[in-house]
């Protein structure tokens, strides 16, 4: 786009001078029509004689200073909507190098919606617009076979999490409720799809999926390396509560499970003494029968 925060109505190209067939070389002229009367009016920003080079793009630029209105001209619609026929696919915001969209069922329901490149909504359109949509993409390829899904899972159990793409460095998943209905889809790393499932976009009202009230349950990575502390409670999704060995209670976090180790030997809770001393014993034990 080479006008600029345009509001609608107000950016104004004109061709001045012809060029090739092409477009190549011809000369426009640049506008933001505040008033909309399509004349150039004293205060109005205009760029002129901006010279069009190959493939009808032009490289001077003028900013009109408003809010533009999104780009509802995805370029990678049609082929999107071709990957599934029985789901209406709709361009919400032409992002650029990504494509925001929005697929609905033939009763206007929405189904998804998905922001990526072409490659990431050609999966997502096969996956998540409908049960019977997959055979428009003859079987897509899609990977839904994700690594962090366990993880992700286990962090709220009151919600039931699939696998939508595993699109290698980042995942695409949904959260429904136990009566199957849709809450959220959600597309990152694991670090961030395991703040999304606990988050209010994947909770069921009953307060477990946040950790937070009373709905259900909370659940911690980490309960057998934690045991040895002090008054040690899961108090939500991985989060602990402990006496701490300055004997106030601490709280902290084990959000993966393969880092208990790593967790627990930062964690300034105070361990129980009869534990350690056991520990202690096993050790010199060890020591003297030599292993």
């Amino acid at each position: 786009m080479n006008i600029k925060n345009a509001p609608a109505g107000e950016a104004v190209a004109t061709c001045t001078k012809a060029g090739a067939a092409t477009g190549k070389n011809s000369e426009w002229t640049l506008h933001c029509d505040t008033n909309q009367n399509g004349i150039v009016d004293a205060g109005e920003t205009v760029q002129e004689n901006s010279l069009m080079s190959k493939k009808c793009k032009i490289k001077a630029t003028i900013d009109c200073g408003g809010v533009a209105p999104p780009d509802t001209s995805c370029d990678f619609l049609a082929d999107v909507q071709a990957a599934n026929t029985d789901a209406i696919v709709t361009c919400v915001e032409d992002l650029g190098k990504t494509e925001h969209m929005q697929c609905e069922d033939s009763d206007g329901n929405v189904l998804s919606t998905s922001t990526g490149k072409k490659k990431v909504l050609l999966k997502w359109v096969v996956a998540s617009c409908g049960g019977n949509g997959g055979g428009g993409g003859g079987g897509g390829g899609v990977d839904t076979d994700c690594n962090f899904l366990a993880n992700v899972q286990a962090a709220n159990t009151d919600v039931v999490v699939t696998c939508i793409a595993d699109n290698g460095k980042i995942e695409e998943m949904q959260c429904a409720d136990q009566d199957g209905n849709v809450l959220s889809t959600f597309e990152g790393k694991s670090k961030k799809l395991l703040k999304w499932v606990v988050s209010s976009e994947c909770s069921t009202g009953g307060g477990g999926g946040g950790g937070g009230g009373g709905g259900g349950n909370p659940t911690c990575f980490c309960e057998a390396e934690t045991a040895n502390f002090v008054d040690i409670q899961c108090i939500a999704t991985n989060t602990w509560s402990c006496t701490g060995t300055n004997g106030q209670t601490i709280e902290f976090k084990t959000n993966k499970a393969n880092k208990c180790g790593k967790v627990v030997n930062k964690s300034k809770c105070a361990k129980n003494a009869k534990k350690n001393a056991n520990k202690n014993n096993n050790k010199n034990n060890n020591k003297k029968n030599g292993k």
